[in-house]
C-alpha cells in the first residue's frame, strides 16, 4: 500500500513541534528567572566550588541574579580573598558582575561566561612572599615550606575569561625593605584571542584624580595561561601633561595646613617595561619636557628636565639603574651633563655619579619630606670650595650622599654657615 504525501499535514507536524518547543523554551526561561532570586543561598556551595577547582579559600557576601537583556546575570558582593599560606596575594573587590551566554551555555550543558566586571578591587601583593626561593634541599628537608601558587590566577584570566574589566583598583605591594604608595587603576579593558593578551586602562595619582592626572596605560602579552612560564609581553605608560598642580592642591601644606602645597608642574614621559619568566625583564623611562614650580624665601623658582634616558635592568642577586642624556635646569640655569648609575646586589646599593653642583639643589630643598620652613629660610649654600667643585663620586651609598645630607642637616637645623 502506497502513502500519500501531504504537505498539509507536514507543515501541521511542524508547526505543533515548534510551538512545543516555544512552549517549553518559554517554561525553562520562566523557571530559571523564578529562581535565579534564590540564588543567594547556593554562596557557600560556590565557595566550595572555587577551593575545589582553584585550591584557594574565597569568602562570599552576597550572592544576587537577575534576567537581564536576553540572558542571566550574576552580581557578586563583597568578594574577599583572605590571606592564606600559599598565596602571596589578598582581595577584597566590592562587586562582580557576571553576565552568561544563554545560547551558549544551553548548547554546552555548562555556564559560558561572556562578560566580567569588576568594581571596587582593592588587591595588596607582598613582595617578599612571592619572590621567595628555595634555599637548599637540607633545609626543604629541615623546614619545608608550600610552594606560592598563583597559576590559577593566569589560567583563569587569560584563558577561562574571553574578556573582562576593571573599574576601579588599588593594588598595594607589600614588601619589609620599602614603602610603596598605592597604585590606583580605573577603567581597564582586557581582551583574549588565543594567544594574545591585550589590555588599556589608565593609571592615577590616588582615588581623587581627575583624567589629567593619568598615565595612559596599554599591556601586550602572548603565551599560554595554562603555562606561566610560556607569558612574555609589555607594559607601556604614557604621561602626557599630566597636572601635578592639582594633586599638590590636594595635600597637606607641611608649612600651612590652612592652605594648599604650593606646588604646580607638568610631567611628560613615556615607559616601557619587559616581563618574561614570571618577572620583570627590563625597564625605560624616556622623560620628555616637564617643570615644577614651586617658591623658596618667597621667590618663585623652577626645575625643569628637557629630556634624558632612565633604564633599570635586574642583575644578579639585584638590579642596576642608569641614565643617559639627561638635560636638568633650576631657575632656567641647565645643569653640567649629568650621568649617574646605581646598583644593588647582595642587599648592598653602589652609586656611581659624574659630577653634581650644589648650587643647583637648594632651589630643590622644599621638596625633600620634613624640611623645616626656618631652616629653607636660613639655610645657603656651603663654601665655595664645596659648591662651584665639580667632582666625580664612585661610591657606596652613604659616601656618595654625605655632601647632599651635610647640607639639607645645616637646612634641618635652621643654622648658617
Amino acid at each position: 500500500m502506497r502513502l500519500s504525501f501531504c504537505p498539509r499535514t507536514l507543515g501541521r507536524y511542524c508547526w505543533r513541534t515548534l510551538a512545543v518547543t516555544l512552549v517549553l523554551f518559554a517554561l525553562m526561561v520562566s523557571l530559571i528567572r523564578g529562581l535565579l532570586p534564590q540564588l543567594d543561598e547556593a554562596k557557600q556551595q560556590l565557595a566550595d566550588y572555587v577551593e575545589r577547582e582553584y585550591g584557594v579559600e574565597v569568602q562570599i557576601g552576597n550572592l544576587s541574579a537577575r534576567w537581564q537583556a536576553f540572558g542571566p546575570a550574576l552580581t557578586v558582593e563583597d568578594l574577599v580573598l583572605p590571606p592564606q599560606e600559599r598565596l602571596p596575594v589578598t582581595l577584597m573587590i566590592d562587586k562582580v558582575d557576571v553576565k552568561l551566554d544563554f545560547w551558549q551555555s544551553l548548547m554546552t550543558a555548562g555556564p559560558q561566561v561572556e562578560d566580567v566586571i569588576f568594581d571596587g578591587v582593592q588587591l595588596a601583593l607582598d613582595l617578599d612572599h612571592l619572590g621567595q626561593k628555595s634555599t637548599g634541599a637540607a633545609e626543604a628537608v629541615s623546614k619545608p615550606a608550600p610552594a606560592t601558587n598563583i597559576d590559577w590566577l593566569y589560567a583563569l584570566l587569560l584563558e577561562q575569561l574571553d574578556r573582562f574589566s576593571i573599574r576601579d583598583a588599588s593594588v598595594q605591594l607589600l614588601s619589609s625593605s620599602h614603602d610603596y604608595r598605592p597604585i590606583h587603576l580605573r577603567d581597564l579593558s582586557w581582551r583574549n584571542s588565543g594567544k594574545l593578551h591585550q589590555g588599556s586602562g589608565a593609571l592615577y595619582l590616588d582615588e581623587l584624580a581627575t583624567a589629567t592626572e593619568q598615565l595612559t596605560l596599554r599591556l601586550d602579552l602572548k603565551g599560554d595561561g595554562y603555562k606561566p612560564d610560556s607569558i612574555k609581553g609589555q607594559a607601556y605608560l604614557q604621561a602626557q601633561s599630566l597636572d601635578l598642580g592639582k594633586w599638590a592642591s590636594r595635600q597637606p601644606n607641611p608649612y600651612d595646613p590652612q592652605t594648599k602645597l604650593p606646588l604646580e608642574g607638568v610631567i611628560n614621559l613615556e615607559a616601557w617595561i619587559e616581563f618574561a619568566n614570571r618577572g620583570l625583564e627590563s625597564g625605560v623611562i624616556k622623560l620628555l619636557p616637564s617643570w615644577l614650580r614651586w617658591s623658596l624665601r618667597d621667590e618663585p623658582q623652577k626645575f625643569a628636565i628637557d629630556g634624558g634616558v632612565i633604564a633599570w635592568q635586574p642583575i644578579a642577586d639585584g638590579w642596576r639603574l642608569d641614565s643617559s642624556e639627561l638635560k636638568l635646569a633650576t631657575n632656567d640655569k641647565p645643569w653640567p651633563k649629568l650621568e649617574f648609575h646605581a646598583m644593588e646586589t647582595a642587599g648592598v646599593l653602589y652609586g656611581k655619579l659624574n659630577e653634581l653642583q650644589l648650587d643647583g639643589l637648594l632651589p630643590l630643598l622644599p621638596l625633600v619630606p620634613g624640611m623645616p620652613l626656618e631652616g629653607l629660610r636660613t639655610c645657603r649654600i656651603p663654601d665655595d670650595h664645596i659648591s662651584q667643585r665639580r667632582y666625580p663620586w664612585f661610591v657606596a651609598r652613604d659616601i656618595m650622599y654625605h655632601a647632599i645630607e651635610q647640607f639639607i642637616q645645616q637646612a634641618q637645623g635652621g643654622q648658617s654657615t
